[in-house]
């Protein structure tokens, strides 16, 4: 079992065309739970009705909180090993929880790491897999491989920071979470989990594909 967790805020224009890219997945065990983080748009509306009509969709309503605070009280509210994130603005590739499966790695990597398409128009789409090669880097060969690289690398990122790429163990997520000073934070918000969460994880998996 994956969960994938969705925090929205204000989405109407984007949530059904997110959701509707989640519940079409090849690999159908999965739950979702959906953190509407005090809207005040129709998104909890559409939220609740595609969660009627889908058993392993599930919705939180809160009072505004922001990203981070959404994102760990869905961690919390979940028991599986993996967490995965989508942003109610985003969708994914109908086969991504299905190579994660086939890729072996759950159960063995901290986190699973893959690419991102950059989205601007349907003829303007840029995939990003970052600088890494795919494979499993235990805890020696990311310190000489990955984490000398992962904040900047010539001119970007050398491993992105969105959450919204990784699958994450739940437990490392939420101790890395609870580990923020300030979770308010709305800008940078995901740098602030992510490069910490790599360093103390034990390994990571590199897929190599955008999804």
């Amino acid at each position: 079992l994956i969960s994938i967790i969705i925090p929205v805020y204000n989405g109407e224009n984007d949530i059904g065309r997110c959701l509707e890219s989640i519940t079409k997945q090849t690999y159908q065990n999965i739950e979702v739970i959906i953190i509407d983080d005090g809207s005040t748009d129709a998104s909890p509306a559409i939220c609740n009705r595609i969660a009627k009509q889908n058993k392993r969709v599930k919705v939180i309503h809160q009072s505004n909180q922001g990203p981070i605070v959404a994102r760990l009280n869905g961690a919390n509210a979940l028991r599986t090993q993996y967490i995965s994130f989508v942003d109610g603005d985003d969708w994914i590739k109908t086969e991504l929880y299905s190579d994660i499966v086939k890729s072996g790695y759950l159960g063995k990597a901290d986190i699973i790491d893959f690419g991102i398409i950059r989205y601007h128009s349907e003829n303007d789409m840029r995939n990003d897999n970052g600088i890494f090669k795919a494979g499993l880097y235990e805890k020696n060969k990311m310190i000489k491989e990955i984490i000398p690289k992962m904040l900047w690398y010539k001119s970007s990122y050398g491993l992105d920071p969105s959450i919204c790429s990784k699958i994450i163990k739940r437990e490392l997520f939420i101790a890395q979470i609870k580990a923020i000073k300030d979770l308010k934070i709305h800008y940078g918000e995901d740098a602030a989990a992510i490069y910490p969460m790599v360093l103390n994880a034990q390994n990571i998996a590199i897929i190599g594909r955008c999804y």
